[in-house]
């Protein structure tokens, strides 16, 4: 039993109702209530805690049921020394109340939500792993130089490293924790999607997903250089089997995002919620991927040529947006002159030319630009009245 409330003062008066065994107390106020007197109030006293002060200016009479946790409640009512008798008073119906905590859901539905939204929050918080160390960020290139894959605890540091042998093995340490713990998220993700039964269940994953890929993203003031990834950064040096692993997680769940993404494209478009579904799937592809994350993409299993032909071609204006920013990221870094282009960028390069050359064959009237062309004249500035 929980203790009483402090003894009521001389001018004041207890109400008390128990409940045996409820969990939380309703209350509800007649709506004629009123105390006649300035000084007058009304305490509601729950769990030996002052929870409400009724029947004063700032706190008036409640027209909604009140809900105070326990199965005891004392109404105090607190009057001026030589309060008027007539005119005045409070009216309270009293009784237990159990919360349904599910609302309208069906229980298996509700439980369903319930643990896809708590164990998504779980899988982004281990996506995104510790943040950069300052002291990661000064010394990136030395930490992200193969050198430091050779470097053994205790052992002494690489010979062009700057960093004494102490230090460069607790960065190299918090990186490995950081790609077990991303690698482990990761592969939780997949195994979410994988398993959530509906769509609004499946949308939580994607959700927090997308806003942990966000939270990876490199602040406007760090410098990106050819080898940065948004899924790899700030986990080189670390063993190549955890690497692989990574990696592997990384592509296979690309994979799986874009096949469910693939299938929302081509579905009817009065399909129900189809909007919503739409900027939800897209949301994890809309980020800043690094320069190296091209490789990620032109791994077969991610089919991601296929991916943008059927965005290009889709006139919906999530589509084309995510096209849009695929393509940018994809030419977002490009190699010295002298080196030899990626596949993925050729690719897309000879995808151009082939749709320029198909442009000069086409028949006397205008035809309609093709996609990538018409992104490639917009970023050359070319208005769209002369596109």
């Amino acid at each position: 039993r929980p203790p009483p409330p402090p003894p009521p003062p001389a001018c004041a008066r207890d109400y008390r109702a128990r409940l045996p065994g409820a969990s939380f107390t309703w209350l509800a106020f007649d709506h004629k209530c009123g105390l006649g007197e300035p000084e007058s109030r009304l305490e509601v006293w729950a769990e030996a805690r002052l929870v409400h002060t009724l029947g004063v200016p700032s706190a008036p009479w409640p027209a909604a049921p009140m809900i105070v946790s326990g199965a005891e409640v004392t109404l105090r009512l607190v009057l001026p020394a030589k309060a008027k008798s007539a005119g005045w008073g409070f009216s309270c119906r009293v009784h237990a109340f159990e919360p349904c905590w599910s609302g309208q859901l069906p229980l298996s539905l509700d439980c369903e939500q319930g643990v896809a939204f708590l164990a998504s929050r779980y899988m982004a918080t281990l996506v995104v792993g510790d943040p950069l160390s300052p002291e990661e960020r000064a010394h990136r290139a030395t930490l992200d130089a193969d050198q430091t894959r050779h470097f053994r605890p205790g052992g002494r540091a690489p010979p062009r490293s700057q960093l004494p042998a102490g230090l460069l093995q607790g960065l190299l340490e918090k990186r490995q924790r950081r790609a077990e713990s991303r690698t482990a998220g990761l592969e939780a993700a997949l195994r979410l999607l994988h398993g959530c039964p509906t769509a609004q269940a499946q949308e939580h994953v994607l959700g927090q997903l997308a806003s942990s890929l966000r939270r990876m993203q490199p602040s406007g003031s760090h410098a990106r250089g050819p080898h940065d990834s948004l899924f790899l950064g700030g986990c080189s040096g670390c063993d190549a089997a955890l690497l692989g692993r990574l990696y592997l997680a990384v592509v296979e769940l690309l994979a799986h995002l874009a096949a469910l993404l693939r299938h929302e494209i081509v579905r009817p478009a009065d399909v129900p919620q189809r909007d919503a579904r739409m900027r939800v799937l897209a949301a994890p592809w809309l980020v800043a991927f690094g320069p190296a994350d091209g490789a990620i993409f032109d791994e077969e299993p991610v089919e991601f040529g296929a991916l943008l032909r059927e965005l290009r071609q889709s006139e919906h204006p999530v589509c084309e947006q995510l096209f849009e920013h695929l393509v940018l990221g994809v030419f977002s870094s490009l190699p010295p002159s002298d080196a030899t282009l990626p596949p993925l960028q050729s690719r897309m390069l000879q995808q151009i030319t082939g749709e320029m050359c198909a442009l000069a064959s086409a028949p006397a009237e205008r035809p309609r630009l093709p996609p990538l062309l018409c992104l490639l004249l917009s970023l050359c500035g070319l208005p769209a009245a002369a596109r």
